[in-house]
Parts: structure tokens; C-alpha cells; sequence
């Protein structure tokens, strides 16, 4: 009986340890951002844990028709990560901000309609 219980744990934890092996204890971040727009844009991958003191991880200044990476970066795995995109030139209005999951991710920054809240939108996807 105690020879059984101990094989089982065994088991058990041979079933374990190779998931968990999978797991990083902190998942990288990395966003390659193409401002295809008329306008300069700041792109920041943001660690926003804290809603008073959000952590900057990577930032660009991206001229119109350029591309950057933004990182590869860490954050702890239950930190909420966001891509912000914001226009320097107006600082008074509001970023546009998209929550990322671990890994790669494209962003596509594109003109805006004469009419349109932002001179720019934008597209995020998996790359």
C-alpha cells in the first residue's frame, strides 16, 4: 500500500514537471511597430501593474514611414502589459493602448480620415 501511494506520487509529479518546465517565470514581449502614417508616434511596450506609477519596459520615437522593434522584454507573468501609441506632438490627448500576451507582435500605424478623433489607428496582431 505505501509502495503504491509512493509510485503514484512519483507519477504525478513526473507529469508535473515537464509542464511546468514549459512555463518561463517571466514571458517575454517583443512588438515590431511600422508608422505608416503622416505624423510621429511614441510607441511603448508598458508594464501597467501599477495604475499610479505604470513601468515604461521599451519605447521609440517613430518617424512617419520607419519601423522599430520594441524589445524583447520581461515582465511577471500576471503583470498586465500593454503597447501604447501616442502622438508627441499632442500630448493632451489619450494613447492608444492595446493589451499584449506573451510573445511577438506586429503593430501597423496608419492615417486617419480628416475626421477622425487621432491622426492615426491602429492595427495589432501576432506576428
Amino acid at each position: 500500500m505505501r509502495n503504491t501511494r509512493a509510485a503514484i506520487a512519483a507519477a504525478g509529479l513526473g507529469l508535473v514537471l515537464p509542464i511546468m518546465g514549459g512555463c518561463s517565470v517571466s514571458p517575454n514581449y517583443q512588438v515590431r511597430v511600422v508608422n505608416d502614417s503622416p505624423v510621429t508616434v511614441v510607441a511603448s511596450i508598458v508594464n501597467n501593474r501599477s495604475i499610479t506609477q505604470p513601468e515604461t519596459l521599451a519605447q521609440a520615437r517613430i518617424r512617419p514611414n520607419d519601423e522599430a522593434v520594441l524589445g524583447p522584454v520581461k515582465a511577471p507573468p500576471l503583470d498586465p502589459v500593454e503597447l501604447r501609441i501616442s502622438q508627441p506632438s499632442d500630448m493632451g490627448t489619450l494613447p492608444s493602448r492595446h493589451r499584449l500576451t506573451r510573445g511577438n507582435w506586429a503593430a501597423l500605424i496608419a492615417g486617419s480620415g480628416a475626421d477622425a478623433w487621432q491622426p492615426f489607428s491602429v492595427q495589432v496582431e501576432r506576428d
